[in-house]
């Protein structure tokens, strides 16, 4: 299945683009997901650790499963002042 993840702060910086198509298995984890975006996109490595992903305006763990059609976003933490 195709999964549209919209990117944002430094993961839009370093991929170049606010949103990435990638192609996964059905039933794919976040895990699996954030794998194969690092895979595709190895410059993202250094931020895996505090990579987090969205499904349809909800964080979700590296145990969910992504469900088709299904909004994603990926995302590092922001902090503010």
């Amino acid at each position: 299945m195709q999964i549209k993840i919209l990117l944002f702060a430094q993961l839009k910086d370093i991929v170049g683009s606010s949103e990435v198509v990638l192609e996964v298995k059905n039933g794919c984890t976040g895990k699996q997901l954030i794998d194969k975006l690092i895979n595709d996109y190895p410059d993202i490595t250094p931020l895996k650790e505090s990579l987090m992903l969205s499904m349809d305006d909800d964080y979700i763990t590296v145990e969910d499963i992504i469900k088709e059609g299904s909004e994603i976003a990926a995302l590092t933490p922001v902090s503010g002042g």
